[in-house]
């Protein structure tokens, strides 16, 4: 399949909403199905393996930059989030995704596909076991945290780890508010949405400053973040995001993140296998 052509464009227009639309239902971050789509999709395209890695990382970043600030919209207008809680984490994660960028940059694409498999190993774990509400357990149903430094620190973790393997950031700022800071599922979806904003935009921003004096990049790019791409893919993420937000208020979404778990554990071998065999 040619780089630049209407199967190419179709292909990711279906994976733009495919994208948009899980991470509004199950607030997982689009990131866990752009890579491996895109690493699918480009590797008959004729790219540097080191080259095609890190664009696909940045470009899923530069992508979920918009797809969270859609999600995040309609979380804010059916639940009330902490505008203070989201700073606070932010203020870490934009920090954080700029020293995972640098990070990337020096490591090896074969390294980076195996942190992202590995990534997919414990996000299927958490899908087939999904986290139970922290009200059910004595949670903090305002979702207001004291500890500013926990909370900084938090976003760092979150920000360096989503930079360096290309997502991951929303399922562990999930995981963390719920298991251990008992936040409410509908409201850490609705703050994580909006931390990801500045944790994505912060990430895509590094790899287009790490990438930006690279030959050999592909068409229409931005140091690591490939334009053409992103452009494909946000058209139709943005507008399906919502969808997955209307449904997650109304919906039990436990069956799709069993199926999405199994999926994402399947895609997990075969990146490692392929990776750690060769």
């Amino acid at each position: 399949m040619d780089f630049i052509s209407s199967e190419m464009v179709l292909y990711l227009l279906l994976t733009g909403s495919v994208v948009g639309f899980l991470s509004g239902l199950l607030g997982i971050g689009g990131g866990v199905i752009i890579i491996p789509t895109l690493l699918w999709l480009l590797s008959g395209c004729g790219l540097d393996d080191q080259i095609l890695t890190h664009v696909v990382f940045g470009t899923s970043l530069a992508v979920g930059t918009g797809t969270a600030l859609s999600s995040s919209t309609a979380h804010r207008k059916r639940v009330k989030i902490s505008t203070r809680l989201v700073l606070m984490l932010a203020v870490g994660s934009i920090t954080g995704a700029q020293l995972g960028g640098y990070a990337a940059h020096l490591l090896t694409g074969k390294i980076l596909q195996i942190g992202f498999g590995t990534l997919l190993l414990f996000i299927s774990y958490l899908l087939l076991r999904p986290l139970k509400d922290g009200r059910s357990r004595g949670g903090n149903p305002s979702g207001m945290l004291s500890g500013k430094p926990v909370l900084v620190g938090l976003g760092l973790i979150v920000g360096s780890v989503s930079a360096i393997i290309g997502t991951g950031g929303a399922i562990l700022t999930t995981t963390i508010l719920v298991l251990f800071l008992k936040c409410p599922i509908h409201r850490t979806v609705g703050i994580t949405s909006s931390m990801m904003v500045f944790t994505a935009t912060s990430g895509a921003l590094a790899y287009i400053f790490n990438g930006w004096d690279l030959e050999n990049l592909p068409p229409y790019s931005l140091g690591y973040v490939n334009l053409y791409l992103m452009m494909a893919l946000v058209t139709t993420s943005t507008i399906t995001a919502k969808l997955g937000v209307r449904l997650a208020h109304r919906i039990d979404p436990r069956p799709l993140q069993q199926v999405l778990g199994v999926f994402l554990l399947l895609i997990a071998a075969e990146i490692l296998t392929s990776n750690l065999t060769t």
